[in-house]
């Protein structure tokens, strides 16, 4: 094949009927994300550590390391250059960066799901569950670093996927470095990574132990790299964060409530019905390495980072949660699930809607009560004995 039918074909392949319909939700969710909360944009708290840090790496009036946000410089040089270039403020720079990330998102996620050979179907309902997460929602063009975090932890897991073992490690090595220098969210890539060689045979040890190394030499360079350039590294921006506190000392009972949020309570109760009819899919590979590295996360966060119990920290979990409910719902009918995704992804956003336009604290129990009896009342009704061709 010549370079360029090659070319050819995949332009063919990003332009198929798949990948229009992923570009026109794209389209349609981020119109109406953008629109909905731009009353949210402005006042986010951690904007103006960023919009600081982007002016001091280019050394710009105003510049500060606020929250440490020099720990991680690659997130803050597009905003950076923009107000240096162009004398455009940084706050637009993040936005634009946020939107090309909300895209690479859907389409990396897609492609992970393909990866794991889920079929056509099954991959738009996870492309739903994830653009209708009320995270993804509020902060889809947001003044912060959390979607270009998501994507490299993305794009590290479908490089893990994909790469032939010839260059896989290598590919692993560079997007970690890269990651590492953007956002924390590419520990839950490494964790997933970590744990699939775990769960791998033979020479699973050597294995375990060669990834362990490599990425101890990227971590250790990328912090050096810091250091010859004056910034702070990961290891002192920790300290700053465990002067904060305690878990117990920083949240309070209510903030238990963003867990549900963060991740659309639905979810949780949707492996309920399904768990046990699905015995045979919780012995496969990639179900116990998300299962697993999920349990991983939740274990280590509360000790790296106490005030975890904020919606964005916590939706870098969710391809650990979406990928062993993807596996689960195999045998239910495509149309139905769509449609149940897409009744409560629009009734938890407009609940989310509410709570930030007008702080509607008191009707989290009706929203609670309702994204938990509609799907179990949904699924029972509809479902089919035994595996729906999806």
């Amino acid at each position: 094949m010549t370079p360029l039918s090659s070319v050819v074909n995949s332009f063919k392949l990003y332009f198929s009927n798949s990948n229009r319909w992923t570009i026109l939700v794209a389209i349609i969710s981020g119109i109406a994300y953008y629109l909905a909360f731009d009353f949210l944009r402005w006042n986010q708290y951690d904007s103006a550590s960023y919009e600081a840090g982007a002016r001091l790496l280019f050394g710009l009036e105003g510049g500060a390391d606020l929250q440490g946000r020099m720990s991680k410089p690659l997130v803050l040089l597009l905003p950076g250059f923009f107000e240096y270039v162009f004398g455009i403020t940084p706050k637009y720079g993040f936005l634009t960066q946020s939107g090309i990330c909300f895209v690479l998102l859907l389409f990396l996620w897609k492609e992970i799901l393909r990866n794991l050979n889920f079929s056509e179907n099954i991959q738009k309902l996870g492309v739903l569950m994830l653009v209708l997460s009320q995270p993804v929602a509020v902060f889809s063009f947001g003044i912060l670093a959390d979607f270009p975090g998501w994507c490299f932890m993305l794009w590290l897991i479908n490089t893990y996927l994909t790469s032939k073992k010839s260059t896989q490690w290598m590919k692993i090595a560079l997007i970690t470095f890269i990651g590492l220098l953007v956002k924390e969210s590419v520990f839950v890539g490494v964790i997933f990574i970590l744990i699939s060689e775990i769960f791998k045979t033979p020479n699973r040890i050597i294995n375990v132990l060669k990834f362990v190394m490599l990425f101890s030499v990227i971590y250790i360079s990328t912090q050096l790299l810091l250091q010859s350039l004056n910034f702070e590294g990961l290891l002192s921006r920790q300290r700053e964060i465990r002067n904060w506190g305690g878990v117990f000392e920083i949240q309070d009972i209510s903030q238990v409530f963003q867990v549900w949020r963060a991740f659309e309570g639905v979810w949780w109760f949707l492996l309920v019905p399904v768990f046990f009819q699905n015995k045979e899919r919780i012995s496969q590979h990639w179900f116990r390495v998300t299962i697993v590295s999920f349990v991983v996360c939740v274990v280590i966060i509360p000790f790296i980072h106490p005030a975890f119990l904020v919606d964005r920290v916590l939706f870098m979990f969710f391809p650990l949660i979406f990928i062993p409910v993807l596996m689960l719902v195999k045998t239910y009918e495509y149309p139905k699930l769509s449609v149940l995704i897409v009744i409560s992804g629009i009734f938890s956003l407009s609940y989310t809607w509410l709570i930030y336009h007008y702080t509607f604290q008191g009707i989290f129990p009706v929203y609670f009560t309702v994204s938990l009896i509609f799907p179990l009342t949904f699924l029972y009704l509809f479902h089919r004995k035994g595996s729906v061709s999806v």
